[in-house]
């Protein structure tokens, strides 16, 4: 702050004696003159509330699983912010999946330290989906069975075919992290396999 001493005296004066609607009209123009580039590599924190909404204390961490993470507190529940991004995006689209098969809900799953956003309708299956920098970029999209018997070694071939892959019993398979192409995913598998 001491070396910034011009520049934040500048950035408190515009909002001083500033109504709400004046103080809107500021912020939307700081935004637009630091777009979401990737010479701004923090642009995505002044554009998406979310993003600071969720960490309270201002903390953000890097993990080499997960990239960026948005911290509560001090440092519990860390959420990726590519989760976060994806998790925004699904739930102004989900009345998609909603018009093939009704009732898919979101959720999400911040325990032992890893971000995963769910997608269920209570049916016979559901998704959980987790952003992996590790993994080559890609959000690994899990298929979890909620059947047993006959149906449930039905349905896990159904997924196999699809293009998930078995490992222990677990059926996962990966997507690049683009938010639209996990969407169709979905998409695809429940127009192929309705509830």
């Amino acid at each position: 702050l001491h070396d910034n001493q011009g520049e934040m005296k500048h950035f408190l004066d515009a909002f001083d004696d500033a109504d709400a609607s004046k103080r809107d009209e500021i912020i939307a123009s700081m935004k637009e003159s630091y777009p979401e580039t990737a010479e701004n590599t923090w642009a995505e924190f002044v554009h998406h509330d979310y993003l600071l909404n969720y960490c309270n204390m201002k903390r953000v961490q890097y993990r080499d699983e997960y990239g960026w993470e948005c911290v509560q507190n001090y440092y519990k529940q860390p959420y990726s912010v590519k989760n976060m991004h994806l998790k925004h995006f699904l739930e102004e689209h989900i009345s998609e999946l909603n018009e093939i098969s009704s009732g898919w809900s979101l959720w999400e799953n911040l325990a032992h330290w890893m971000s995963v956003i769910g997608v269920y309708n209570y049916g016979k299956y559901s998704f959980s989906i987790q952003y992996r920098r590790d993994k080559d970029d890609m959000f690994m999209i899990r298929f979890n069975n909620e059947c047993e018997g006959e149906e449930a070694e039905s349905l896990s071939q159904a997924a196999i075919n699809f293009g998930f892959v078995e490992n222990e019993g677990e059926y996962s398979k990966y997507e690049h992290s683009n938010y639209e192409s996990v969407l169709n995913v979905l998409k695809r598998f429940i127009e192929k396999y309705p509830e």
